[in-house]
């Protein structure tokens, strides 16, 4: 590898772990800090460790603390913020992806309609773009509306203010770099020079500068600026279209005198046992499904919804309750001599009762797969639930059942708009820290340009004498400063054709120096510090459904790994670090797996 492109990789990898010096200095420097710092990344003395391993550690933690002291700390928590940010964002969408309804036991789906199967919604559904789907809360009117004026202050408002001031920072080092190859408008010169954030009518001259006068000299940052531009000026809009407050409802099922009856009080039929009275029960009695029973104030206050394809018991055998074991019974009694009583001549047996001919004539209550033993016959009926020993059909709960509003209220998010924000963001972030890579590695080129020293008060200088340079020709003889504002712009426009600004050429400090070469070597020389960190980062995140204790614990060493990147700056005090990270998440993983239950002695059995 070239020694120039190697000293430029040092130099991005450090680049605000040590103190700023000047340009020259750094440059003259670069042959020593090379040899040393790659021997100290690279050269990993297992002597140290095997046959001395008590040196390790106070020359890691020497290491350490020179890192500490060169760190700085401004730069540094800017880049942690940046990782928190970029991390963060794809957390919750895949949070967001993986989303399923928050109360299976609910017949009010997200959107307010009334569903006797909550698993079959999809929040893709494009009728949910506009309606609250992701919501929660149990909220006064005013509580309400409070939370939703301050999103819209906050996040909308705020949001916009800080998007524009780090677009526009970012903007202007690239607009500054590209201003030493190519020329650009007036226009675009004060846009992004002397403007904190875009506008409708800048939004406008950008683009026709773009499109028809002066161009940046890649087409994806232009592209990238021009929509940059349009999503803050749209971002107040979407954050406040994205969330909204409402009000919870409820299910309601009209009896048969037209009254609304909470559909939580009604108790979902199993079997109906028309003989009952053979087994000391009364004729045509109606077997309900006895998770109410079981799960008590829990159950009490949910639908009794089609959530799973069998009942509680079916998937509960284990519980050693009457009521269960009661319904398993019939389930293999009816699987045993059917339906309907119709086997004759047969004794049967039924708990501790032995019964004479005929079999017990039962009748059960299914829908499609959900069959209580035996298959689907003339004595199958339509699932059904009863109400004060009055029975309704899932035809009649279907067409009947709706979602009345009380009075509380809920507030959330779209979830369609969410996803879409999230996914925006990310891109948004992406862009700026391409474009800021760019630039910053293009600026670490230059010894002295007008890129270096770009400012707004400096700005206003270039743009006047720029300006005048350009309108005081031999053609007029008039002084600029004394025309009339309308013959200015007319001149600027027609004339000039928006004008002309550029930086002079800059002097290259390594004309071997590419952006790509540059970031190809900083990777390959760093590749196994990042394989550490993208091994351990995608346990993590694919082991958190499964076993949570254990992804906490791989996210130490996959965050240790991303500090010891970015502060570490040899092996020993790089590996301390990751040591460390894991120590702490093992210590924090276990400790919240014993207060939880996830982990423990019961779990070992």
């Amino acid at each position: 590898m070239n020694a120039k492109v190697k000293y430029r990789v040092l130099s991005l990898s450090s680049t605000w772990r040590t103190k700023p010096r000047s340009s020259t200095e750094e440059y003259s420097s670069y042959s020593d800090s090379l040899d040393t710092e790659t021997r100290s990344l690279r050269k990993i003395d297992a002597k140290s460790i095997v046959l001395s391993p008590f040196k390790f550690w106070p020359d890691a933690w020497r290491d350490l603390c020179r890192d500490f002291k060169n760190l700085r700390w401004r730069r540094g928590l800017s880049w942690y913020g940046v990782g928190i940010w970029y991390i963060g964002l794809l957390m919750i969408l895949g949070v967001i992806c993986t989303v399923t309804l928050s109360d299976p036991y609910n017949a009010c789906q997200p959107d307010d309609s009334f569903q006797l199967k909550p698993q079959t919604f999809s929040f893709w559904g494009s009728s949910g773009f506009f309606q609250v789907t992701l919501a929660t809360g149990d909220l006064t009117f005013t509580q309400a509306k409070v939370i939703d004026v301050i999103w819209d202050v906050v996040a909308g408002r705020g949001g916009q203010a800080l998007l524009a001031l780090i677009s526009w920072r970012i903007f202007s080092q690239y607009v500054a770099i590209c201003m030493e190859t190519s020329p650009v408008t007036f226009k675009t010169f004060r846009t992004m020079f002397l403007q904190e954030g875009p506008s409708v009518y800048s939004l406008y001259t950008t683009i026709r500068d773009f499109c028809v006068r002066l161009r940046l000299r890649s087409k994806t940052a232009m592209v990238f600026i021009i929509t940059t531009m349009i999503f803050i000026l749209a971002f107040p809009t979407m954050t406040s279209a994205m969330t909204a407050y409402s009000g919870n409802v409820q299910a309601f099922i009209p009896d048969d005198a037209n009254n609304l009856v909470q559909f939580k009080g009604f108790e979902r039929v199993l079997y109906i046992i028309h003989d009952g009275v053979r087994i000391n029960q009364t004729d045509d009695f109606i077997v309900i499904d006895p998770e109410r029973e079981i799960r008590g104030n829990y159950y009490a206050a949910k639908d009794p919804v089609l959530a799973a394809d069998e009942t509680y018991c079916t998937n509960y055998q284990w519980l050693h309750l009457w009521s269960c074991n009661f319904v398993n019974n019939i389930t293999q009694y009816a699987q045993v001599y059917g339906y309907g009583g119709t086997i004759q001549n047969t004794t049967s047996l039924f708990m501790n009762f032995t019964l004479p001919s005929p079999t017990l004539n039962i009748t059960v209550f299914a829908d499609g797969p959900r069959k209580q033993g035996g298959p689907i016959n003339k004595y199958t009926e339509d699932i059904s639930w009863k109400w004060q020993n009055q029975i309704y059909n899932q035809t009649y709960i279907t067409q009947k059942g709706s979602c009345q509003t009380i009075q509380t209220y809920k507030w959330g998010f779209s979830y369609l708009q969410l996803f879409i924000m999230i996914v925006l963001l990310e891109l948004w972030t992406t862009g700026i820290l391409c474009m800021w890579v760019i630039s910053h590695i293009a600026l670490r080129t230059r010894s002295d340009s007008g890129a270096n020293k770009r400012g707004e008060t400096k700005a206003i200088f270039e743009l006047a004498d720029a300006m005048g340079a350009q309108l005081q020709t031999s053609d007029y003889k008039t002084d600029p400063r004394f025309e009339l504002e309308h013959e200015l712009r007319q001149r600027i426009r027609k004339d000039l054709k928006g004008g002309k600004i550029s930086y002079p050429p800059p002097v290259l400090l390594d004309s071997e120096f590419g952006f790509r070469k540059t970031i190809w070597a900083w990777v390959k020389k760093e590749r196994w510090w990042f394989g550490f960190f993208w091994l351990w980062a995608a346990m993590a995140s694919s082991m958190w459904v499964i076993n949570f204790p254990f992804a906490m614990w791989c996210a130490g060493p996959a965050g240790g790994a991303f500090f010891a990147l970015t502060i570490g700056t040899t092996w020993r005090s790089r590996t301390f670090i990751i040591l460390v990270c894991s120590v702490l998440s093992m210590v924090l993983s276990v400790s919240l797996g014993f207060y939880f239950g996830m982990i423990g002695p019961e779990r070992w059995y």
